[in-house]
């Protein structure tokens, strides 16, 4: 966002921060997620899900995601997200 270069890794914080906020930045009323399925295997989580959002630029984003989580305990120490970023960027972007 306005030339600004972000590392694919952000710790809490930076997570807040940037990625809550970027939801809003980039639709009109947020991503609006759905989710599908979880399943898990001891401290590892899946999730899948969808997006059913309009960006700003009135386009509809309609995406499908995976996210994968680590727990220690009660807390979250890993995730990643996967969804097509080609149809993030064409829609959100361009």
């Amino acid at each position: 966002e306005n030339g600004k270069t972000f590392s694919g890794r952000l710790n809490r914080d930076q997570y807040l921060e940037f990625g809550v906020e970027a939801c809003q930045r980039v639709t009109r009323g947020g991503m609006n997620f759905s989710f599908e399925l979880a399943t898990c295997d001891g401290d590892h989580v899946f999730l899948l899900g969808r997006s059913n959002a309009i960006g700003h630029n009135g386009k509809p984003y309609n995406n499908v995601y995976c996210w994968y989580f680590r727990f220690e305990g009660d807390k979250i120490i890993h995730k990643r997200e996967y969804r097509d970023t080609h149809h993030s960027r064409v829609v959100l972007f361009d």
